[in-house]
């Protein structure tokens, strides 16, 4: 009985968060559309294939993004091998006191998933952006500290 309880709450749990969890206002996708075609390459981080592996990938960074500003931190490609897996993004310190909305958008703008302050997922193949909206609040500086996890 506690274990098929336990269970339900999960999936009971799981389904709610994803049924509200890739929700954006029009005004925020049109700048995440707008940031991705201003991306360019040399703002990603450099990154090794290694061939028929799937390696996991943790990182930690300073961010700054100023208040109601959305900008795109990352950029991650997720190979054949590694489609599905967990991919993450989260401010783990919020030096500013600001409130950040995260988002994982795919290559043609998609928001996939959101939430506040941080999102994971797992999603397929393709090319995939991190992108951190600074609501405001705070000292106005829109400093984190962020940490990530992929696997490629």
């Amino acid at each position: 009985m506690k274990r098929s309880l336990r269970i339900n709450t999960f999936l009971l749990g799981c389904i709610t968060f994803s049924a509200f969890s890739a929700y954006a206002n029009s005004e925020v996708e049109s700048r995440i559309h707008n940031a991705i075609s201003e991306y360019t390459p040399q703002q990603s981080v450099e990154s090794f294939d290694y061939p028929y592996r799937c390696r996991e990938l943790k990182s930690t960074a300073y961010e700054s993004v100023n208040p109601n500003e959305v900008e795109i931190v990352d950029r991650f490609t997720v190979s054949q091998e590694c489609g599905y897996k967990l991919q993450s993004f989260h401010v783990v310190r919020n030096d500013s006191g600001a409130t950040f909305y995260v988002y994982l958008v795919d290559s043609s703008g998609t928001i996939v998933r959101s939430g506040r302050y941080g999102v994971s997922s797992y999603p397929r193949t393709g090319d995939y952006f991190w992108v951190v909206e600074n609501k405001g609040g705070g000292d106005g500086r829109g400093r984190f500290k962020s940490e990530t996890r992929h696997f490629r």
